[in-house]
């Protein structure tokens, strides 16, 4: 589909980024999953815009700066990943190693220790 850019959509996807990166800092799960669900949107839209609409000119830079953000959200993303993993490993549950089971399907290993037990 070749489709024009919509001169708003830009402006909901740099919304978006922010919501996104807003409710990344505050530890906002609900806010977060509005802003992925709107960002997730945009990016369906973006996905059918003819490409040379964005290419050269204020659309492409603004683009790029756009993907700038993405990638810091991303970023940010992951190293709260790595945060709650330490965290995990700290009160003893490991991250499941991939491992087959007797079948031979590819499964997981769950190793680690209780915390309590009833």
């Amino acid at each position: 589909m070749t489709l024009g850019p919509d001169p708003g959509l830009l402006d909901a996807f740099a919304a978006a980024l922010d919501a996104e990166r807003n409710a990344l800092l505050a530890r906002d799960a609900d806010a977060l999953r509005a802003a992925c669900a709107i960002k997730t949107d945009c990016l369906r839209r973006l996905a059918q815009v003819d490409a040379s609409h964005f290419a050269p000119g204020p659309h492409a830079e603004r683009l790029r700066a756009l993907a700038d953000l993405n990638r810091a959200n991303g970023e940010l993303i992951a190293r709260r990943r790595r945060d709650v993993e330490w965290t995990l490993s700290r009160l003893g549950r490991a991250t499941p190693a991939p491992a087959y089971d007797p079948s031979g399907r590819v499964g997981t290993a769950s190793g680690g220790r209780d915390l309590a037990l009833a």
